[in-house]
């Protein structure tokens, strides 16, 4: 009875509202967007390839379980595009309202709908949700997560805990971060509600890290592999360049946190200081966000994570609920100026001098969008692509937008440790008599290669290509070609 008053309520009424203006946008910005983030083309193709071999995927770098999102929601409609991006949206959209209720019980009531309403339009989590990021499902989880654990905490239920395990499990086999997360919300429901529902938590929270490091050890003997085995790069330790390079590493998060809440980031932080205090009810609250915030400092600190702004997202979740303190005298001032603050918050992530923060992404370079057009114009039915490393936007924005698999196309990888997978290049060319090859000047594979007037060949290829030049500027060369007759 209390679950269906609190779904009729007024302030629920307007989250609803509030949620259908945010996914209206959201699908009227959607032809305007453009995929910026390599991630997010691979993880399409990941989908796809599993998609055409469902399967229980054992070895993996990254969780299994977004690849099988994405798979299912391309079996229900085969758009590598579009189809991903809008099962983002609806579950960003739905991560408001689990969000409105553990807000609202664990702060402040009239507080949660301003919280729902910057979390819907904070500019790095809204950036995630219009393309194919794993943090959007991974952040609804988590939300999810919070939620129960929050729930069962006040109501000592087993079930909530049991509910907040599933969730907690799923998220874990998407990103690696919830692994963090379910022994932190483990120990804070020991000290909360007792060691009997940190074990129901448990219960249905390790299924899935358990089920990952024995599945490994068994095939491997190395518990781990998963983690290591995919690429050269995996957990690679990004070495600073000096003094300046650690300083970035220190503050780059705080900075990126300060975007993504605007003006709200002083008032969150001002009440995540004042709650640490612990004899506050949402304290164990404020102890996580800490606890999450200086151990992301510290893998940037010491280079086992990349300095990447979307990676702020969970500190920006973690944060937003403390500004709901600041609603416990509602006036209309207050009211005026939260409006303010969240349209700067979002205005100004187009002023900062960082890349990526901005809620609609675009191409920092849109020749990419102009090769593209090209490049689907000359592909034609059955044709293959060969990509070379552009730069890591418009390298994956080009192959995405053809909408074609990894069985019919080759993408370079830009990374330093990344190798020219000669065979892999050999068998698109082989297999497909026609399509497109894209250079760039004085790349590794442009050396490997023998251009004359018509004719092209890689020099780990027996295969002789006839090309056409379809697009050429001081940085790529671009041709469409036939087998040699």
């Amino acid at each position: 009875m209390k679950y269906y008053i609190g779904i009729m309520s007024a302030p629920f009424r307007k989250i609803v509202v509030v949620a259908l203006i945010v996914f209206i946008i959201k699908l009227g910005l959607l032809p305007f967007v453009q995929n910026t983030d390599s991630d997010a083309a691979v993880r399409t193709w990941l989908g796809m390839m599993w998609l055409q071999h469902p399967r229980w995927i054992i070895h993996s770098v990254w969780g299994p379980f977004h690849f099988y999102l994405t798979g299912a929601v391309l079996a229900i409609w085969n758009n590598p595009i579009y189809a991903p991006v809008i099962l983002n949206i609806v579950l960003s959209i739905l991560m408001l309202f689990p969000f409105y209720f553990f807000v609202k019980r664990e702060f402040n009531p009239d507080g949660a709908f301003a919280a729902v309403c910057l979390l819907a339009v904070s500019p790095v989590i809204f950036r995630n949700s219009m393309m194919n990021m794993s943090e959007t499902p991974y952040l609804f989880l988590l939300v999810l997560t919070l939620n129960f654990i929050s729930r069962g905490m006040r109501r000592n239920a087993v079930s909530d805990f049991i509910l907040a395990g599933i969730f907690a499990s799923l998220g874990s086999a998407i990103r690696y971060e919830f692994w963090l997360f379910i022994a932190i919300f483990a120990f804070f429901a020991y000290l909360k509600s007792g060691i009997r529902f940190a074990i129901m938590f448990l219960s249905t929270g390790l299924i899935y890290p358990v089920m990952a490091l024995a599945s490994d050890f068994l095939l491997d003997n190395h518990a781990i592999k998963g983690f290591f085995a995919s690429y050269p790069w995996s957990l690679h330790i990004q070495l600073a360049t000096g003094f300046q390079d650690y300083l970035r590493r220190i503050w780059f998060y705080p900075l990126c946190l300060l975007v993504s809440l605007g003006p709200f980031a002083f008032i969150a932080v001002k009440e995540l200081v004042w709650q640490m205090k612990g004899t506050f009810p949402a304290s164990w609250c404020a102890q996580i966000f800490f606890i999450f915030l200086l151990i992301t400092i510290g893998n940037a600190f010491f280079g086992t994570i990349l300095l990447h702004e979307r990676f702020v997202s969970t500190i920006a979740l973690l944060a937003i609920p403390f500004i709901s303190g600041w609603f416990k005298d509602i006036s209309k001032v207050r009211i005026r100026l939260a409006a303010v603050f969240i349209i700067s918050t979002v205005a100004l992530s187009y002023v900062y001098n960082l890349s990526n923060i901005t809620p609609l992404p675009r191409l920092s370079d849109q020749t990419g969008e102009k090769v593209s057009e090209i490049v689907n114009r000359s592909l034609g039915p059955g044709g293959g692509l060969v990509v070379d490393f552009w730069d890591w936007e418009n390298t994956y924005y080009v192959a995405l937008e053809t909408k074609l698999g990894l069985n019919d196309l080759f993408v370079q990888e830009g990374d330093a440790l990344d190798t020219l997978r000669e065979n892999a290049i050999d068998s698109i060319i082989v297999r497909h008599k026609h399509g497109v090859i894209l250079l760039v000047r004085n790349s590794k594979l442009w050396h490997n290669t023998e251009i004359k007037d018509n004719t092209l060949r890689f020099k780990f290829s027996s295969q002789i290509l006839n090309t056409r030049t379809i697009f050429n500027n001081n940085e790529i060369k671009v041709w469409s070609y036939t087998d040699y007759h």
